[in-house]
């Protein structure tokens, strides 16, 4: 579910992860359902087509202390970095061009619209949810 104060509150996130047999020497791959209908992306780190943009997946070499290690990664960091650091109450800045942005007009505007279509297009997810429960989980949902 989404956090407390954010555009993404109360609304249903189904991640997939698969755990091959090259895990934990790998990191999981995540698969996103996004439920915008094409409308565009909920988050700059989500994508329609299910891709998960983290450093710790693997998705893009960010900061080294933030990329997968066998030693030393699990799940549940990824699935806290998902709550932490992509489901935000400021999601625009996400982008990392972005950042140098905050605090000025252009990115105080930017940011606002962003949060507003994530708020409408999460409020979809809430829809679908309770339309078509996904498999397994229609007990969470009600």
């Amino acid at each position: 579910m989404g956090p407390e104060n954010t555009p993404y509150e109360g609304a249903p996130f189904v991640i997939d992860w698969l755990l091959d047999e090259t895990f934990p020497q790998t990191p999981p791959i995540a698969h996103f359902h996004s439920w915008t209908n094409g409308n565009g992306r909920v988050n700059p780190n989500l994508y329609e087509e299910g891709k998960v943009c983290l450093s710790i997946l693997g998705a893009w070499a960010g900061d080294k202390s933030e990329s997968w290690s066998p030693l030393h990664s699990f799940l549940m960091q990824a699935l806290v970095f998902i709550q932490g650091l992509v489901l935000v109450k400021e999601p625009w800045f996400c982008e990392p061009a972005y950042e140098k942005l905050r605090g000025t007009p252009e990115g105080i505007v930017n940011s606002r619209l962003y949060s507003e279509k994530a708020y409408v297009l999460s409020c979809g997810f809430v829809r679908q949810a309770l339309e078509t429960p996904p498999i397994g989980l229609e007990e969470e949902i009600e």
